[in-house]
């Protein structure tokens, strides 16, 4: 995936989540608010029914405070078609009614003295006794809320009220909140599903806004692309005009220091330029790999093999526990490459007497090859940028180790591209160990 592909996708992430939290705040905030608010009109109207002797008060029922009683509503089939309770209303068209409402009277001993009702009941008579008792039984054990000599709470889809009158009777009022529940309900379903589309718009939306932003970033990151490739191709000219005038003087003034230092330059500028070019075409996609099936084991250690001389003249010590014929598919020049510099940069940042480590073996499918040593260690701050191109540690700018600060990143592009990884773990002044991880042949097969 290339630097533009993740710039779109982190646009297009941004956007989505900030969506997401957004519509999912306001959304569960709304839903929130009507539910709450919806109860506590519930709660409020059973309040006042049980407090009006039963029955639903009246629109002219009078505000709170006010020490005129409240009268109660005539008998069914007088009665207006609407009930107010502040901003609360009670339609009672039907016996399906939004709010279907009842109260019983209890006597102090629990016998039933009275059901109150102003309007048919969706409920039959033992049906209300029973729930009744059940709504005592709730209220006994864990009311929701005691006012006083009222306890309220809520019970299978009913709001309930039950009033300690003086003379020791029970008062019992009850309203039927079903339909409110219900649409509620239908309400938040409905608004799950404004949610889905509004995220999926979002992420429409998101994809095309991120081309047209992403468009004028990659015209400029292509044209510094093609600049680096065409520079790279006109330095390898003179690069390469500069060698063989060296190799034709060098011989007739091999004491000449001079001459080394611009033999030594030009062959670290070569370098360069090549690592330059690799990564320019990297970068546009336009890196041919040759892909076959080979013994993974016995290519890296081709590859370490000769560094054993110099770790030996640096009084380093080397280890290698490479597993035996671990195949693997994919382009053996790359992949000694990436050993090449694994090893080279263990060398290259470690003391004397120091350890250097290389394992190689299959775990869980996957083949896991390992440069350790010990010595100067990486910053945990510089972990992640050690991969970054041109970068080097401070411990590493020294002249003395020919580093360019592109050997990793061309690591990395490399592991990528067959579908693996690397990484590094450190402990700072002690130790260095990178990682590779690539999948088994038997991926790799359908993979190219």
């Amino acid at each position: 995936m290339n630097f533009l592909k993740k710039l779109r996708l982190q646009i297009v992430a941004l956007v989505v989540v900030l969506m997401t939290v957004f519509l999912a705040v306001m959304i569960t905030s709304v839903l929130y608010w009507i539910s709450s608010s919806e109860r506590k009109k519930s709660m409020c109207f059973v309040e006042m029914l049980v407090e009006n002797g039963g029955h639903r008060p009246l629109p002219d029922f009078p505000p709170a405070g006010n020490e005129k009683k409240p009268r109660r509503g005539p008998p069914y089939g007088s009665i207006p078609e609407f009930g107010r309770c502040g901003s609360f209303i009670i339609e009672v068209k039907s016996d399906d009614d939004f709010r279907n409402y009842f109260s019983v009277l209890l006597s102090s001993s629990g016998g039933v003295i009275e059901v109150i009702n102003d309007f048919p009941l969706n409920m039959t008579r033992d049906e209300v006794f029973v729930f009744v008792r059940k709504v005592l039984d709730v209220a006994n054990q864990s009311p929701e809320t005691v006012k006083g000599r009222k306890r309220i709470g809520h019970l299978d889809g009913f709001v309930y009220c039950v009033l300690e009158n003086l003379d020791g009777t029970l008062l019992v009022g009850v309203v039927n909140r079903r339909s409110e529940l219900s649409t509620i309900f239908l309400m938040t379903k409905g608004a799950f599903y404004v949610f889905l589309f509004s995220i999926l718009f979002a992420l429409v939306i998101s994809l095309i806004l991120s081309h047209v932003i992403v468009k004028p970033v990659g015209g400029a990151f292509q044209k510094q692309r093609q600049f680096i490739a065409d520079a790279s191709h006109e330095l390898k000219t003179p690069i390469a005009v500069i060698g063989a005038n060296l190799d034709v003087l060098l011989p007739d003034m091999p004491d000449n220091r001079w001459l080394n230092y611009i033999k030594n330059e030009n062959e670290r500028m070569g370098h360069l330029v090549k690592n330059l070019l690799y990564l320019a075409k990297n970068d546009a996609d336009r890196i041919e790999m040759q892909c076959s099936k080979f013994d993974f084991s016995s290519a890296v250690t081709n590859a370490i093999l000769p560094f054993e001389s110099v770790i030996f003249e640096q009084q380093k010590r080397l280890e290698m526990d490479i597993q035996e014929k671990i195949e693997f598919v994919g382009d053996e020049h790359q992949i000694k490459q990436i050993a090449v510099i694994l090893v080279d940069n263990a060398v290259k940042n470690s003391d004397e007497h120091a350890l250097i480590k290389v394992s190689a073996k299959v775990e869980k499918e996957k083949i896991v090859f390992k440069v350790y040593n010990t010595g100067h260690g990486i910053k945990k701050e510089d972990l992640k940028k050690i991969f970054l191109r041109f970068y080097r540690s401070d411990v590493s700018r020294a002249r003395k180790t020919g580093g360019y600060g592109l050997g990793l990143p061309i690591a990395k592009a490399v592991a990528v591209a067959h579908h693996g990884s690397l990484y590094a773990e450190s402990e700072f002044g002690q130790w260095a160990e990178f990682t590779l991880v690539l999948p088994l042949h038997s991926a790799r097969l359908r993979l190219f």
